[in-house]
């Protein structure tokens, strides 16, 4: 697990070292820097998750009560709050799969889907 740590570190650092060369700033006279994930890149990421999410279906209804079905056992649940319980499911693609993306995100060197203040 603490491969994700280090992909996401790296993520992190890809970000922040690209978003302060870029020299924007809030403010006159300051040195701080704001980075937001747009609304389309996040909706876009989100899109590709849900495109896999039918892959844990069986953890929602089949699974005991864990951090995976939030803490519930596989009772009925209705369609809004199972919209949102695939939106926080686990990468589907494996940490594996994580880590390309990411690695595929940073070779690229710009922020597509972010907005530096």
């Amino acid at each position: 697990m603490t491969g994700v740590y280090g992909s996401q570190a790296r993520m992190t650092a890809h970000i922040i070292a690209a978003a302060t060369a870029r020299g924007s700033h809030i403010g006159v006279g300051t040195d701080k820097t704001v980075v937001e994930v747009s609304k389309e890149a996040e909706q876009a990421w989100l899109d590709k998750l849900l495109r896999y999410a039918t892959w844990f279906a069986p953890l929602l209804t089949t699974c005991p009560p864990t951090y995976f079905t939030g803490y519930r056992s596989g009772e009925a649940r209705d369609e809004k709050e199972l919209a949102m319980v695939k939106r926080k499911l686990l990468y589907p693609l494996g940490p594996v799969g994580y880590d390309h993306a990411g690695q595929d995100y940073i070779q690229k060197g710009d922020l597509e889907g972010f907005i530096v203040h």
